[in-house]
């Protein structure tokens, strides 16, 4: 009997340690370029047409390495590549700087 408690115990103890282990992530695209950019794809996530000086609402991601692709109006491609990592629960912003950087942010973290 102590042999299936102690089991039991173990079992529960793993279960519980996994659970706060977890991962979540989400991510947004905010534009700070001088024009809409078209398009916009992140890894598996498309935020379509993101207007400049907008942000688009966050979409969950998986961690991981991605691409970022997109085109402006005038016919520029963005395109680069990221990686999401993390224990817990994360919202990213991918920002395009008004001269055409394209950097992540970690914006929270629980």
């Amino acid at each position: 009997m102590k042999k299936i408690a102690g089991c039991a115990v173990a079992v529960l103890l793993i279960l519980l340690s996994a659970s706060c282990t977890k991962e979540s992530h989400s991510i947004r695209f905010r534009n700070n370029y001088s024009e809409a950019v078209k398009n916009v794809v992140v890894g598996p996530v498309s935020f379509g047409t993101v207007l400049n000086g907008r942000v688009s609402d966050y979409e969950p991601i998986a961690a991981g390495n991605f691409s970022i692709s997109g085109v402006t109006l005038s016919g520029a491609n963005m395109y680069g590549a990221a990686s999401i990592t993390g224990k817990g629960t994360h919202k990213w912003t991918l920002l395009l700087s008004t001269t055409g950087k394209v950097w992540l942010q970690d914006d929270e973290t629980n």
